[in-house]
């Protein structure tokens, strides 16, 4: 889905202006250019779906706090008998979370697919000064959301198998705040940062080419080639806002069972649900803006490895 038509910005060559542009200047002015689509995608797709991930984790959070405590409980029982018994009653109450956390992965999943694809194919039309209407945006999630799901599928397991690479290492070395614990952590941290901005430039390669899968995965990183302290860079900040947010709720779920040891949990989430919503609507409005720098920098890579079919053979500009 490449344009020959002028882009917004002309070629910027120092990583400290790739990246402010990337991630504000030319996000905005796209934001302006599909202002009525992207304000769509966030009511009725990003917002849902940050009120579905907050509102599970505030509500599974006292049953996950009861099955750490089971199994607290068990690891200290005197009897074996006693620590079975209590074994069991933790694994019925995991089970019975996994249920839910499986109806709600369901919509989610859906929800976050959806905007993924609306986003980019909005972001990529606006880089290029094309204002997109609903239907055209309809149409690109009816032709493009089988690539996506698939290349999402291979990103989601990458992502969970590389998660047991540090704490391996971490166990192997003897772990530890300093030396070798430390190292391992910092690499481990930067190695995700780089690997976050490979598989998100795989998902907008998905969405706006014919790739899919490894292919998807292969074609962003070849992208990337010559930018890829700034791809770091944007997906470490990134990265680092989504982790405030998450750090802010992981201390409003703290605070909320505090509360519910001295009064009804119904009345704690009363109390907290407004500080949970004002969270989510933030946490919808980065998810959105991060498709949006997502496909900023795909775009300007991609300026510099346009490849045009012509009649059968392809020249490199």
């Amino acid at each position: 889905m490449l344009h020959p038509t002028t882009v917004i910005n002309p070629k910027i060559s120092s990583t400290p202006a790739i990246i402010c542009s990337c991630l504000i200047f030319q996000p905005l002015q796209i934001f302006f250019i599909n202002k009525q689509i992207f304000i769509f995608i966030f009511a009725l797709l990003a917002l849902p779906l940050s009120l579905l991930f907050f509102s599970r984790s505030l509500a599974f959070h006292p049953v996950q706090s009861q099955i750490l405590h089971l199994e607290f409980i068990a690891a200290l029982s005197p009897t074996r008998f006693e620590a079975r018994h209590v074994w069991k009653e933790s694994r019925e109450t995991a089970i019975a979370l996994l249920h839910c956390n499986f109806l709600y992965f369901v919509p989610s999943f859906t929800l976050s697919l959806l905007a993924a694809v609306s986003s980019v194919v909005s972001a990529e039309s606006g880089y290029h000064r094309n204002p997109i209407g609903v239907k055209s945006v309809l149409n690109a999630v009816k032709f493009t959301w089988r690539r996506t799901l698939v290349t999402s599928i291979f990103v989601y397991v990458i992502l969970f198998c590389y998660s047991s690479v540090p704490r391996t290492l971490w166990s192997l070395t003897g772990g530890g705040v300093f030396g070798s614990g430390f190292v391992i952590w910092v690499v481990g941290s930067a190695v995700e940062i780089y690997l976050m901005a490979v598989l998100g430039m795989s998902l907008v390669v998905s969405v706006l080419e014919e790739r899919f899968g490894w292919d998807a995965i292969f074609i962003g990183s070849d992208l990337m080639e010559g930018k890829r302290v700034c791809g770091w860079v944007l997906s470490g900040l990134m990265g680092l806002v989504t982790g405030l947010i998450g750090w802010k709720m992981e201390g409003l779920k703290m605070d909320s069972e505090d509360l519910a040891k001295k009064t009804r949990w119904t009345a704690v989430m009363l109390l907290k649900g407004w500080e949970a919503v004002g969270l989510a609507v933030l946490y919808g409005a980065v998810m959105v803006w991060g498709y949006v720098v997502a496909t900023v920098f795909y775009c300007e890579c991609r300026k510099q490895h346009v490849v045009w079919e012509v009649e059968g053979g392809s020249v490199d500009v």
